[in-house]
């Protein structure tokens, strides 16, 4: 997925019910939403068209590593600008 090593290691589901970046790993596929402008600390608030906390952490996981079988899975986040979405492209599961 790219936003760490492996799943969910990059993204901290806090006590305030929200899905944050904790860090994106340079080189990997998440770079994408870093060039569209995710950055540590911004919220994740929806992974293809879902809330993601109305997902429990292996659904988040399932969805953000390409164990979905999707290839592509639109994700969005909150910026001081508002809301912004971006493609981000999935590595194949081995």
């Amino acid at each position: 997925m790219g936003l760490a090593g492996e799943p969910l290691n990059g993204l901290n589901k806090n006590d305030d019910r929200e899905l944050k970046v904790k860090y994106i790993v340079d080189g990997s596929p998440a770079q994408a939403l870093a060039s569209a402008g995710l950055k540590p600390g911004m919220q994740i608030t929806q992974i293809e068209g879902k809330n993601p906390l109305d997902l429990d952490i292996w659904q988040v996981e399932q969805e953000l590593s390409g164990a979905s079988g999707k290839s592509v899975i639109s994700v969005q986040w909150k910026t001081p600008q508002g809301l912004k979405q971006a493609p981000l492209k999935l590595e194949k599961m081995p």
